[in-house]
């Protein structure tokens, strides 16, 4: 923000420490209150009071007046407002409290069938390996269709003296053995045809990487229990302890021995199965511990992400003792997000209050003066407006001017955050010929009163519902354009998911959804130690909020938010898709994005790079990124 630039050296920490301290700090100052009011109806405390604020009175006559501003007696109505404002906020940080303890529990668990796991896991590990900025021909492998007659194949194209398989160059013995078990299965990605060495920068660089998700600790404190740890949260939301207790019940009959949550198991009867059409859900047997346990699995991953890296994870940490083994040592610290306990910041009523006010306002003013309705389909409320005799045929010819967009906004406080972007919508005669449709998601906009505060609206869910929409608007004669913000890609991935080529034109700005397998944005938004205010704003007031933290800690699903830019239709065209990201943003790595989004084929002219933005300022601030954000949105050429 500009008003950090006026406040010379470490003085603006402190003043933004000090104003979030006096935001938190009225509570506590509500309970103080309090108290001494509940005190000061004990008549001995109370003529103790008394004689000590006499004492403390001078006789100088304004002090008089002053301090008698103490006693509750001396204005009487101002005193019971005070008193009943600070019983409520006080009685509000006990349902705060209750709704902290309540989401510490684990959040619901996806199960995902083996196909799906796999190509997700091996596609984020096919990351990097490509050359001069396209990728390779044999990454193909990673579809899951090649054989153990390719890999043969693969080791007479000249990595291998003599036409001998390259295996015989792998000086361990250990990971030969475990390269010819990756070899033997049927899904084989192209660095398990074309072994790294640990001294290859694509090695490397990975390496780097994936200690990030251990907080940056040394490759060799990283033991192959430790990343067991870390695989067993990422690929079923669960400890490693759990999955060998499954291991070890695998005697129980195949009918209670499915460790299916009931959430999943419901879903074949779900009208919301229709969305599986890529086959991701797990079916519900598929890993009964008599047929093949969730653990075997973890262990072929691992496997692959020695692969990947050119060398296996340690047994033994040098920073254990001769006395600890595997089971006993102590654990490295690791990002667990949907394990690890959610840490939320107390903050008062008032704090709720006034940005639910806010938001509010923004919504009743574009249903008064900008036109639209409030809808809701299922469980998912939305904005509305549909141009009088608009009609999905006049739009299928009248082409982008007159085509529905749909807007994604990101964490935050809801739309007074994008009060601007939509006044814009409001006032601007280039929008009034196409219906607009904004989905509002209280989970992230700090809308307490909502009823699915803690109820995040789910992949299935969303998709299935935004499908009632279209279909009920009759767009799906004419296709959408999307524009998300944030946190609105991951929502914008799931559509592009579901719905495919009937989302025409995509925009993404500042775009979370990519690159998951790192841990830029959940580390930079929840566990990395603040240095800038503007870090210390959004920990408090968005990361460490009560709604979001539980959207973020414990309905945070990588494996279905991940989105793979062959995803998107028309990826390539600068007409149809396009990529907006701010070179200071601190929660997603943006020249890393960059660089991801190149090699994945996307050509220069489809991104955006704003020099000296933050995250979100393009979108919100308004500027020349703003008009070149609505003038894409309205370019007639395709």
């Amino acid at each position: 923000m500009p008003v950090f630039h006026l406040i010379p050296g470490d003085a603006s920490m402190l003043f933004t420490r000090s104003l979030i301290l006096l935001i938190w700090g009225f509570t506590p100052l509500c309970w103080a209150y309090v108290g001494l009011r509940a005190l000061l109806t004990i008549p001995s405390v109370h003529d103790r009071f008394e004689t000590l604020l006499g004492s403390l009175i001078p006789s100088d006559g304004r002090a008089s007046v002053a301090l008698s501003h103490l006693r509750p007696s001396s204005h009487p109505r101002i005193s019971k407002l005070v008193l009943l404002w600070a019983l409520v906020e006080v009685a509000f940080s006990f349902y705060h409290a209750s709704l902290v303890r309540r989401i510490q529990s684990p959040g619901p668990r996806p199960l995902y069938g083996r196909k799906f796991l796999r190509g997700v896991f091996a596609k984020a590990l096919q990351s990097g390996i490509a050359k001069g900025g396209k990728v390779d021909e044999a990454n193909a492998t990673a579809s899951g269709r090649t054989t153990r007659s390719q890999s043969r194949v693969a080791s007479q194209d000249g990595n291998a003296p003599n036409g001998r398989e390259d295996l015989v160059d792998i000086p361990d013995i250990q990971m030969r053995q475990r390269y010819k078990r990756l070899r033997s299965a049927s899904f084989v990605p192209d660095f398990v045809h074309r072994p790294l060495e640990a001294k290859d920068p694509r090695a490397q660089k990975f390496q780097e990487s994936q200690s990030k998700w251990f907080f940056g600790a040394p490759f060799p404190h990283i033991t192959r229990r430790d990343v067991e740890q870390w695989l067993s949260w990422s690929l079923f939301g669960v400890t490693l302890e759990e999955l060998e207790e499954e291991r070890a019940s695998g005697k129980v009959t195949s009918a209670s021995a499915s460790p299916m949550p009931a959430s999943v198991a419901t879903f074949a009867t779900n009208p919301f199965r229709e969305e599986d059409k890529r086959g991701v859900m797990a079916l519900e047997t598929e890993w009964d511990p008599t047929t093949g346990d969730r653990l075997k699995f973890l262990t072929y991953c691992l496997e692959l992400l020695e692969a990947r890296q050119g060398r296996p994870f340690p047994e033994r940490s040098p920073l254990w003792d001769a006395h600890h083994d595997e089971r006993s040592s102590p654990r490295i610290k690791m990002m667990r997000l949907t394990i690890d306990p959610v840490r939320v910041s107390g903050r008062p009523l008032m704090c709720y209050l006034f940005t639910n006010a806010m938001t509010r306002a923004v919504i009743y003013k574009s249903m008064l003066v900008g036109g639209f309705e409030w809808c809701q389909q299922g469980r998912l409320p939305y904005l509305l407006r549909t141009p009088k005799g608009w009609q999905p045929s006049s739009s299928a010819a009248g082409g982008v001017a007159s085509r529905p967009l749909v807007i994604l906004h990101g964490l935050g406080i809801g739309l007074a955050q994008y009060a601007n972007l939509l006044k814009f919508f409001e006032a601007s005669p280039r929008f009034r010929s196409r219906p607009i449709m904004v989905l509002l998601q209280p989970n992230i906009s700090q809308n307490i009163f909502s009823r699915d505060f803690l109820k995040p609206f789910g992949h299935h869910e969303t998709t299935a519902a935004f499908r009632s929409v279209i279909q009920k608007q009759g767009w799906d004669r004419c296709g959408l354009t999307v524009l998300s913000h944030s946190y609105g890609s991951l929502v914008h991935s799931w559509l592009l998911k579901s719905l495919g080529d009937l989302i025409k034109r995509s925009c993404f700005v500042d775009p979370v959804c990519f690159q998951l397998w790192v841990p830029h944005v959940c580390g930079n938004f929840l566990y990395k130690r603040v240095e800038t205010p503007i870090e210390l704003l959004m920990r408090y007031f968005v990361g460490r909020e009560l709604g979001t933290a539980n959207t973020l800690c414990r309905h945070f699903d990588w494996s279905s938010n991940i989105l793979w830019p062959e995803e998107i239709p028309n990826l390539t065209d600068a007409n149809r898709t396009r990529f907006y990201l701010a070179e200071l943003d601190s929660i997603l790595s943006a020249t890393e994005t960059k660089a991801y989004l190149h090699e994945s084929g996307v050509p220069e002219e489809c991104v955006h790079f704003g020099r000296d933005k933050a995250h979100g300022e393009m979108l919100m601030h308004g500027g020349e990124e703003f008009k070149h954000i609505v003038d894409w949105l309205t370019d007639e050429a395709e």
